[in-house]
């Protein structure tokens, strides 16, 4: 094995889906010359994807090479609390499927209720001013 660390120029994400037994992920990319290649990571290595690849995006961002984060519709949400915890939990469903979960912790909800509470006012005023 090299100690060379091997670079991959990939332009394209295609998409990806579960090997046949479960056990990896694969995804299929092309490169900079526009040949595909797959490539194989285990599911649980995943969750270290979303906040590396949301970090790497915004300092990609802050350097002047990328663009802003994009904004995701949510096709349902839901609120749950670890009873055992008292710990808020928020989970949003994202086409074309994929769910996400995230740890709210206090005071965090607390304050989305009160800004909630005073954005929904702000409509509601505006609202009734146009009508």
């Amino acid at each position: 094995m090299s100690d060379t660390p091997r670079h991959l120029n990939i332009s394209k994400i295609l998409g990806g889906r579960p090997s046949p037994d479960g056990s990896k992920v694969v995804l299929e990319v092309e490169d900079g010359d526009g040949a595909k290649l797959h490539l194989s990571v285990p599911p649980a290595q995943l969750v270290n994807c979303l906040p590396l690849f949301a970090k790497l995006a915004s300092d990609c961002q802050a350097v002047g090479g990328g663009k802003p984060n994009p904004v995701y519709d949510v096709t349902r949400w839901e609120l749950g609390t670890d009873r055992s915890r008292q710990e808020v939990f928020l989970s949003l469903n994202l086409p074309p499927g994929g769910r996400l979960t995230f740890h709210l912790p206090a005071p965090a909800p607390q304050g989305i209720y009160e800004t909630l509470g005073q954005m929904l006012r702000v409509q509601a005023q505006i609202s009734s001013s146009t009508h």
